[in-house]
């Protein structure tokens, strides 16, 4: 008996050769019905996440037209530039918590009063649960367009968001710059939330806000006066913040002067090394008794003295544009 080709007589059913030992013969049967294999619904512990596949397409080399530098001279102008929907949806595509992580949510809740009633403070349980976290492992999250400075992201996954971004290549223009940085003063604004990162975290946001060009100059930030007081760092305390991490890296950094010592302390020292926290300069700025005060050109804080000094040197003296000073210390 000699083998036939393959045939096909039905679309559900082949007939072709089979190999027995020493026989060759035609088997026929119907096709597996493949219809509701591997189907999946939710994301649940089978969600693939690869960053790399959002990746930017590579740009090829072309002739820049008059419109596009047009465009250039109206940026650097200073006049409004407005983004474009991809690059937008490109800065502000970012994972949130998933709200129907119910089991991980019930976890946490239950860990978190297990805390509470050992007599741990709620930074000790913040603490605890990023070292041993619920069911061991992160809460799932999905992918939504939000401002990533005003999300309900914790921090750490905020700037971790940010730096994805700009690791990514979506934050290229001025403009995707200045939305940027405009995000990172609204996470910079709360000092307990700064001051609660890691020395790693807090070397990798300064990383960050130098690849994106962000000023060390306090004029180039937009903050006109050179020395403050306590209430205009409340009012503009994102973007002090952000100055002052930004001019850490005008200078190598040392065990006196770095992304966690990044005030300097002038009202001590001649040179303002060591350099004081973000959270002891705060204190500084606030309290009754011997009472600082910022000098945001040379970013560290000064003394009475030196500011009523500062003010009998300037034109104009307290009255100044470069002062921002309560009344009842002129």
């Amino acid at each position: 008996m000699t083998t036939t080709l393959m045939e096909k007589t039905d679309p559900c059913v082949f007939k072709r050769p089979a190999f027995r030992a020493g026989v060759t013969y035609m088997e026929t049967r119907p096709a597996d019905d493949i219809s509701n294999i591997n189907k999946r619904r939710g994301t649940g512990n089978r969600q693939i996440v690869r960053p790399a596949f959002n990746a930017p397409p590579i740009k090829p080399r072309q002739v820049i037209s008059f419109d596009k530098l047009q465009a250039l001279d109206i940026e650097q102008a200073g006049q409004k530039v407005q983004l474009s929907d991809t690059s937008l949806k490109a800065m502000f595509n970012v994972e949130v918590p998933d709200e129907q992580d119910t089991q991980w949510l019930a976890e946490k809740e239950r860990l978190t009063q297990q805390f509470l009633d050992n007599g741990m403070t709620q930074r000790q349980i913040d603490r605890e649960l990023q070292v041993n976290k619920p069911l061991g492992r992160e809460q799932r999250t999905i992918s939504q367009l939000r401002n990533i400075g005003q999300s309900e992201l914790t921090t750490a996954n905020k700037l971790k968001e940010i730096s994805e971004e700009i690791k990514s290549g979506n934050v290229q223009s001025r403009a995707e710059q200045a939305h940027m940085a405009g995000q990172i003063v609204e996470i910079l604004d709360n000092v307990e939330d700064v001051a609660a990162l890691s020395f790693e975290q807090l070397e990798n946001l300064g990383r960050d806000l130098a690849r994106i060009g962000v000023p060390t100059n306090h004029k180039r930030l937009g903050l006109i006066p050179r020395f403050v007081d306590n209430d205009y760092y409340l009012d503009n305390a994102g973007m002090i913040n952000l100055l002052l991490f930004s001019k850490v890296r005008e200078t190598p950094n040392t065990n006196q002067y770095n992304y966690d010592l990044l005030c300097k302390n002038y009202g001590s020292t001649q040179n303002g090394l060591p350099a004081i926290k973000l959270t002891s300069m705060v204190s500084q700025l606030s309290r009754t008794t011997d009472r600082r005060y910022l000098d945001l050109e040379r970013g560290g804080t000064i003394n009475l003295n030196q500011l009523r000094a500062a003010a009998g040197g300037t034109r104009g003296g307290f009255n100044s544009p470069d002062f921002a000073i309560e009344v009842s210390v002129r």
